[in-house]
Order: C-alpha cells, then structure tokens, then sequence
C-alpha cells in the first residue's frame, strides 16, 4: 500500500488483509511499512490516507463473495471494477492447506478476473525464481504455480501474461512475479522504452518533501531488466508435456547454412545478385534476387543483413504519417518507404513496426504460396500464446530471420509469399 501511494494517479486503494492486529502493529510499529509522511500529498500514515479503505477479512471469500460468476449473475448492483490488483500472499511452493486454495481454484481466478476493468492487469507474487535444472513444471516443488499458470492460460478473460524475476523484493533468494493482463494492449506497456519509462515515473509519481525521487529502485532501465524472462523460465516452460511449438526456436540452428547478400562483391563472396529494373525514364518498375549457388533448404538467408531491420513504434510511424501530410518532402518519402517495406509484428499488442534495410526487400513477391522458395523462420502458428517467455525472449529474432522453404538452385530468383509477415 505504501508503494501503491506513490503513484498520484491512483484514486482509490482496497487492501484486503484478514489480520486487524497486524495492521495495528504496522500502523504503530513498522513505520518502514506505514509511514507516508515524506509523500507531498499524503497522510503521515498511509493507513490514515483518504482514498485508502482497509478491509478485514479473508481476501478469497471478499472476491468470491463480489465477483463471482454467480454473485454477477443475481446481483443487479455493479461491484466497483478496479485496474490493478496486486496479489501478496503465501509463496505457491508453501506447504500449507490454503496455498491450493488461494492458487488453484477456478472459482477464485475467475472472480479476480471479473473483478477488473477492461484493461485490468494482475500482479502475483509467484515464488522462489525456477533454475535451469527444475525438472517439469508439474511435478516437484512448483507444481501450484504450474497449475495456476494454467488455469490463467485457459481463461476466457486472459490476453496476456508476463513473468519477471527480482533480487532486491527483501527474500533470501530472488523472488518471482507475474502480470497477468486482461487485454492485449498491456505488451506495448511492458515493452515499453526505458525512457518512456522514466517520462512515465516523472509524470505520475508525487514529490517528496526531501526533494529525493520516492522509488528507491524502480526506474526505465530496471524496467527493461523485466522485458526478458530468466532463462529457467523459459526452460522449465520448454519442459512441459506437450513440449510447446515455438520451444525449437530458441536459438538458431547450428546444423544449417548461412547465405548473405554483399553489396561490394570483389572478392566474390556473396551468395546472391540483386537487380534493381527501371524504365526508360528511369522509374523503378520491379526487383529481383537471384541465388549464385545451390541453397539448401532450412538455410538462412541473409540473417546478417535482417539483424539490421529498424524497428519504430507504431506511434512514431503514424508522427511520420502526419508530418508528410503537413507537405514535408522527406517525411513522405520515409512515408511511402516504411508503407511498403515494413512490416507489423504480429503478435498482438506489441504496437511494433519492423523495416527491413537490406537486400530482402527487393525479393520478388508472388501470391501462390507454392511458387515462393522463401519464408519465415518461425512459421505462422495461429495466435501467439497467451503466455510464452519464449516469446517474450526471442520476439525480435521471430519478426526478421527467413528460410529457404525448398532447395533453391543456382540461377534461381528468389520469391516470398506476398504479406509473408501477416500471414
């Protein structure tokens, strides 16, 4: 509650603790716990604040009580919806009888699902951080936080879900945590810019009467520490039966070749020849890429020249939108050149535009699949899932690389699929 306070952009606070006398002591005891006398703005207590409604009682039942499906269906009067609820409770690996109660029951996850705004979003305190040689995430230690992973991963009202790990959260050991979100527009927060990060913490945290910042440890770069999951979460995540799809794709394939594209070619070493064909006024009509030497397929091609794609935000791309419609020359230019060479990622939510800078965009595009020798190397899945720290640690790699889809011979123009990225 303390560090809920220090954002002035809050407007109301429930805190659900089922112990009165620990507040008590808290209140009068712990003032590293209660004390908000530094917060322009706020009670010298934070319990004392005015937007802050304490509430005793056990916070299982205060959701089920409100929120689930049954007490909305016969209940005309709306409860109030609330856009974040942070859930501090017992660690899932705790052995005691109301760990599963409060991490896997269904009844208890759709309430808190059901208790959020449109673009509500969860924290969990989740445990000690998994290591790389934990074994499946069902079995073992971990086996509830397994189990509530999945049961936020099949609900209906779940679009996204992150999880981060964090050293200085006052354990021995570094902690984990996870955001759950109940509409995808949350990624383009959590991969938010340090910088848009830091603009943020200015614009919404309140002063202190020292002068000092009020957040001792969060800012844009820490924040950008959480964008990537550790390793071990991935790898726990790769250990689950049914193994996932986009598990094969952590890393390149070291068994496959490279092909790149070199634009001074003196020493002869590119693998490809591209054509740039202009009329007779010298307008640029078409383009091609032919292969020099018999690529197998599954090879790489051009990933050297792909790692250099520029990746905008899709609101920087719409700023250039409104500048060349302002009639200036060279943001119309940059215009027409992101329209027809960028791509948007697609996984929903991430608000990222790629733009590829090397000699893939002068690849011809046809619209029969079959006629089209190159592809994505991570091929179209459906929609990505709604959890994945695969994902969220290899999202640019899966935006750029391509393949050879079929041996291409020499002499051979290459051909992708039209709106590859989209599909």
């Amino acid at each position: 509650m303390r560090e809920v306070l220090k954002h002035k952009t809050v407007q109301h606070v429930t805190m659900i603790e089922i112990d009165e006398e620990l507040i008590q002591i808290a209140r009068e005891f712990l003032p590293i716990m209660s004390n908000c006398s530094h917060l322009v703005g706020r009670a010298d207590n934070c319990f004392d604040d005015e937007i802050v409604d304490v509430v005793n009682e056990n916070g299982l039942q205060w959701f089920n009580d409100r929120y689930s499906t049954e007490t909305t269906r016969r209940t005309m009067e709306p409860e109030r919806k609330y856009d974040v609820i942070i859930v501090d409770a017992l660690d899932p690996e705790d052995d005691v009888p109301f760990t599963e109660d409060l991490y896997v029951d269904p009844v208890f996850i759709s309430s808190i699902m059901n208790s959020l705004t449109e673009e509500g979003v969860i924290m969990i305190q989740i445990g000690t951080a998994p290591e790389l040689d934990d074994p499946r995430p069902d079995i073992g230690t971990y086996k509830i936080r397994e189990k509530l992973f999945r049961l936020f991963e099949g609900h209906d009202q779940v679009a996204a879900m992150h999880v981060y790990e964090e050293a200085r959260s006052g354990y021995l050991e570094p902690h984990s945590f996870m955001i759950v979100c109940k509409n995808v527009s949350c990624r383009s927060r959590w991969y938010a810019r340090s910088d848009a990060i830091d603009y943020e913490i200015y614009d919404r945290i309140v002063q202190t009467k020292f002068g000092k910042g009020a957040l001792n440890f969060y800012d844009g770069t820490t924040h950008h520490s959480y964008k990537i999951p550790p390793k071990s979460f991935e790898t726990v995540y790769c250990r689950r039966e049914k193994t996932p799809f986009e598990c094969a794709y952590r890393q390149m394939d070291m068994a496959k070749d490279v092909y790149e594209f070199h634009l001074d070619d003196s020493n002869g070493e590119s693998s490809f020849v591209a054509e740039i064909n202009k009329n007779e006024n010298g307008e640029i009509i078409g383009s091609s890429v032919t292969a020099k030497v018999d690529i197998p397929r599954g090879s790489y091609i051009m990933p050297d020249q792909l790692t250099k794609s520029l990746i905008i935000p899709e609101a920087s791309v719409e700023s250039i939108k409104r500048n060349a419609e302002s009639g200036a020359p060279l943001f119309d230019e940059l215009s027409r050149f992101v329209e027809w060479n960028g791509h948007k990622s697609h996984m929903d939510g991430d608000n990222l535009l790629f733009l590829e800078m090397g000699a893939s965009i002068l690849m011809r595009e046809v619209d029969n699949e079959e006629e089209a020798n190159v592809g994505r190397w991570v091929p179209a899945n459906g929609k990505r899932p709604t959890y994945s720290p695969v994902y969220d640690r290899h999202r640019v790699s899966f935006e750029v690389f391509m393949v050879a889809t079929q041996d291409i011979p020499a002499g051979s123009e290459l051909k992708r699929i039209k709106d590859m990225w989209s599909a």
